[in-house]
């Protein structure tokens, strides 16, 4: 669980829920929002809170100050929360927040991970969020190298498919051959994620 003593903010903005939707101006009146509706109508939204969000893990990184990091930032527009389930570190960890338990539906969170200090590595490392009462776990993994490009990689999969023959190993593999961007879709769901071409980059990830 997170520190008592947060100094900056992890979590930013409200759940949007169907009835946000249904009570849009622009929302034909008297029609019932459907899951796909919710998604669509809250990834327009992303942009809302996004600049707060990069602010605050810029704020987090230079507090820690300078070696490699990946500043993680994660926007839910699945229509549900998303609960985190596990992480991984390959190299590094995660500078005193850990990521959130879980992410309402319109939400994005933030997070600081770390090279190991006094080591000649990067930030290489994932977490895995499910989406409630459905079939989807997602993986969003980073790779920040001590020399090379940044690269990001993720997946949607059915629930508990890591780290069974999703094994951490080969998720390595596939994130050290990924690019600075990538998508994936799997169990109902969509993965895109970016990353930026510095030493301590932002990793965005958006969930649909």
């Amino acid at each position: 669980m997170p520190p008592d003593d947060r100094r900056y903010v992890v979590i930013f903005g409200t759940e949007i829920t169907k009835d946000m939707v249904e009570a849009d101006p622009v929302w034909p009146k008297g029609k019932k929002a459907t899951d796909a509706d919710l998604s669509d109508f809250t990834m327009k939204l992303h942009s809302k809170y996004e600049a707060d969000a990069v602010k605050s893990v810029n704020g987090m990184k230079e507090e820690y100050g300078n070696g490699i990091s990946t500043l993680v930032t994660i926007y839910n527009a699945t229509g549900r929360t998303v609960k985190y389930q596990k992480a991984h570190d390959w190299s590094g960890h995660m500078w005193k927040y850990s990521a959130d338990d879980e992410i309402l539906n319109g939400q994005w969170s933030v997070f600081l991970h770390v090279h190991t200090s006094g080591a000649a590595r990067g930030s290489v490392a994932a977490v895995v969020y499910r989406v409630e009462d459905q079939d989807c776990d997602m993986f969003l993994g980073w790779d920040s190298p001590f020399t090379g490009d940044p690269s990001v990689y993720v997946e949607a999969r059915e629930k508990d498919h890591w780290p069974g023959e999703g094994s951490w190993s080969h998720m390595e593999w596939l994130l050290e051959k990924a690019g600075s961007t990538d998508s994936s879709n799997g169990a109902g769901h969509h993965i895109t994620a970016s990353t930026g071409d510095n030493s301590s980059p932002v990793a965005r990830f958006l969930l649909a």
